[in-house]
């Protein structure tokens, strides 16, 4: 037997011989072998020669055809034993059976003679045939599994990088007597469901095999996820080309794997040089291991001032190989801002902040408007006002903080929340809003005066009255013994009743053209107007356009008037009511109002007042959390500020000081639209790891005239189109050109 090579076969052939000496009495009986010399039919494995028999003296020897190799021998002793002893393996003709047999290929190419002699030389011989006696049995490999397999890992973060493991030190084998032949490795599959699931698509991952090459691809598109191979080696490659998801949406890194260990299969098969083979079989669904890729996220500050114009910060992002899901990006305000005032005490406003929709837009923009509620201007005694702002990151890398109204609030007040000054009634009133109690005047509220006014008054007469700009001469100044000429002796009536000439009607005569018996009154708030907006209710008839006229004439803060201008476009109001909207004309405010009834009468039940007031007094500092969720739910958080800086009255060097954070990334934004044009800068970062930026808004043809490095600072000279130069110390740091960017226009 080829497996235990060392070990002969001796079997005694003497009871094959039956013999007598005869009458002469015993004499010697011995054993010889004989052989036909050449081919014996069998082939030596290692060299693949034919071996020939040969006579060797008394022995039969196997040899190697060429080059002359000893395969086997074959002795008989002088008893009879017959001794085979085979040195090398022989080639057998069944490779699906290790332990198959062969022998020469015919019975009398080996022989055996016994010679019987008697006692006086007498003998006879009788011969067997025995070269089918003589069996060689076959020696197969040997392999098992064997020690702790390797893992093979692959991380989504770097997709492209393949993982390859070594499987060799896995299998142990040998190739037995018949000398080495091959060791070959195949990669075998359950076809079916992984257990993995396509992030992108959703889909079931299903393993299959193509050719030699396990692939998992998406159950209904068919898109190749990843490939398992091996090579000649045994080295194993998994190589991922999608990802898939991950169970652990709070760790961005997990790792996943097949369901079952047997879904993929290593096998290691041993072939020796005749043929023969062994197998030894791996699972190692399991020794496939997919680590997760989790998204990155971080916001830079913006520091600025209450500019109404947009103003930049930056912002850097990656949803990694899963892919941004359905939340994409997230960002909050906290509910709670800092107000810092110029005496550096702090209070705090509430801010909302929502989505809009579509975000992201169609070139990837992710839109955001909420509203800042606060004491902006600074004065506990006023009520708090509000700022509406949207705040825009865009795909390239920016993001945008726009206050809509800058931080000037709209601030409405309404004849229907005041209350008159003592005295009355008289041609001049004063309505104090919000109410006061008593009315005393001067009051903190608003003074609206009233007087009734000559139709046929001139605009010189009326601005007298008006007093242009501020402050307004009061009802006391006005309401004189004689009275002036351009204010009409009747009552003038102001009430939720209705606000006219000696009722509560305004009424005119029945001509279309104005004349000296129409109704006419002014109103002159205390404070300058964006808007002013007049109320008609439908008590006596509403007014009707086509068949009565109501004029206004709007003053302006510097002395200059409108045109008379008709009442035909009315707005629809809430209880059948309608009005109709006074502006500015975009470059000075009202100062005051005169209406005049020509034809037919109405009924004013309210008047409502809008001005804006510039009111950063303090300074704004925001807190934003920023949330980028990728596909299989993994997330990146960033927190960031905007911190929006007031103009320091008390600085005679600077209009704006700017702040930032040592260490984070800060884009300090100036305005160049503003009269302000002097700005300091510290907290800048300047160095190899981190730079900040230097963000020009408002004049995209504004040149960057110099900037000097030569001293402790770096001071950056602006010429804007306008002809004003604006300059920016930036505080013990060395300015580059590419530290400064253009923003909005």
């Amino acid at each position: 037997d080829e497996t235990v090579l060392a070990t002969d076969a001796t079997q005694s052939f003497t009871a094959n011989f039956s013999s007598a000496f005869g009458a002469d009495g015993a004499g010697t009986q011995t054993y010889a072998l004989g052989m036909t010399a050449g081919a014996s039919g069998l082939t030596d494995t290692a060299t693949g020669e034919a071996v020939n028999l040969s006579l060797n003296g008394a022995v039969v020897e196997g040899r190697t055809a060429t080059t002359n190799l000893l395969v086997f021998t074959l002795s008989v002793a002088a008893n009879g034993d017959v001794t085979l002893d085979q040195l090398r393996a022989v080639v057998h003709p069944d490779a699906t059976n290790p332990d198959d047999a062969t022998s020469l290929s015919s019975d009398n190419l080996v022989t055996l003679t016994a010679t019987i002699t008697d006692k006086d030389g007498d003998s006879a011989q009788a011969t067997l045939n025995i070269g089918q006696n003589l069996v060689f049995e076959d020696d197969g490999p040997s392999i098992h599994t064997t020690g702790t397999e390797p893992i093979l890992t692959v991380d989504e973060t770097v997709l492209a990088t393949d993982a390859t493991q070594s499987f060799t030190a896995n299998f142990s084998s040998a190739f037995g007597a018949d000398g080495a032949g091959t060791l070959t490795y195949a990669l075998g599959v359950t076809a079916g469901a992984s257990g993995l699931t396509d992030t992108a698509t959703g889909e079931a991952v299903n393993l299959s095999l193509n050719g030699t090459v396990v692939q998992g691809r998406t159950a209904t598109t068919n898109l190749l996820v990843f490939t398992v191979s091996v090579a000649a080696n045994g080295d194993v490659t998994l190589d991922q080309l999608r990802a898939v998801v991950h169970p652990d949406a709070t760790n961005p890194d997990d790792a996943t794997t097949l369901s079952a260990d047997n879904l993929v299969r290593l096998t290691a098969t041993k072939t020796d040089k005749d043929g023969d083979s062994a197998q030894a079989t791996l699972n190692i669904g399991k020794n496939l291991v997919f680590e997760d890729d989790g998204p990155s996220l971080a916001f830079g500050n913006l520091i600025g001032t209450g500019s109404v114009l947009p103003q930049f910060g930056f912002w850097d992002h990656s949803a990694g190989a899963d892919g941004l899901g359905a939340a994409g990006l997230d960002i909050s305000v906290n509910s709670q801002f800092t107000l810092v005032r110029p005496d550096n005490t702090t209070t705090t406003g509430t801010a909302t902040l929502t989505e809009q929709s579509p975000s992201p837009d169609g070139s990837g923009a992710y839109h955001f408007a909420g509203t800042l509620t606060g004491d902006f201007d600074n004065n506990a005694a006023t009520a708090d006002t509000s700022v509406d702002y949207t705040l825009t990151a865009f795909a390239n890398g920016r993001y945008a903080l726009d206050l809509v109204q800058g931080f000037s609030s709209e601030i409405v007040l309404s004849t229907a929340d005041g209350a008159l000054g003592a005295g009355g009634p008289d041609p001049v009133r004063t309505l104090l809003i919000p109410e006061q109690n008593p009315p005393i005047i001067p009051s903190p509220s608003e003074e609206v005066v009233f007087f009734s006014a000559k139709a046929l008054a001139s605009t010189s007469d009326i601005l007298t009255g008006i007093g242009p700009g501020a402050p307004d001469p009061t009802e006391t100044t006005l309401q004189t013994d004689p009275l002036p000429s351009y204010i009409d002796p009747s009552a003038m009536n102001v009430s939720t009743a209705g606000i006219g000439v000696a009722n509560n009607l305004f009424q005119g005569d029945n001509l279309a053209a104005i004349g000296v018996n129409d109704e006419s009154f002014v109103v002159n708030p205390e404070s300058l107007l964006t808007s002013m907006r007049v109320f008609i209710d439908n008590s006596v008839g509403g007014y009707n356009t086509a068949t009565e006229d109501l004029y206004y004439r709007a003053y302006y803060e510097d002395g200059t008037f409108s045109n008379l201008i008709e009442v035909n476009t009315l707005t629809p109001e809430a209880g059948g009511q309608v009005s109709f909207l006074i502006e500015s004309n975009g470059t000075n405010l009202i100062d005051a109002v005169q209406l005049t009834m020509a034809r037919g009468e109405i009924k004013i039940p309210t008047i409502q007042f809008t001005h804006e007031s510039e009111s950063l007094a303090s300074d704004v500092q925001l807190t934003f959390n920023a949330t980028l969720t990728d596909k299989d739910g993994d997330s990146a958080t960033s927190t960031f500020d905007a911190n929006l800086f007031a103009n320091d009255l008390d600085n005679a060097t600077f209009d704006f000081s700017l702040v930032g954070t040592g260490g984070e990334r800060d884009a300090f934004n100036i305005d160049l639209s503003v009269d302000e044009n002097l700005y300091q800068v510290t907290g800048f970062d300047a160095n190899a790891n981190l730079r900040d930026a230097l963000v020009l808004n408002g004049d995209q043809s504004a040149v960057v005239q110099s900037i000097d490095n030569t001293g402790a600072d770096s001071i950056v000279t602006v010429a804007e189109t306008g002809g004003q130069v604006t300059t920016i110390t930036l505080v013990g740091v060395d300015l580059l050109t590419s530290d400064i960017v253009f923003g909005s226009v």
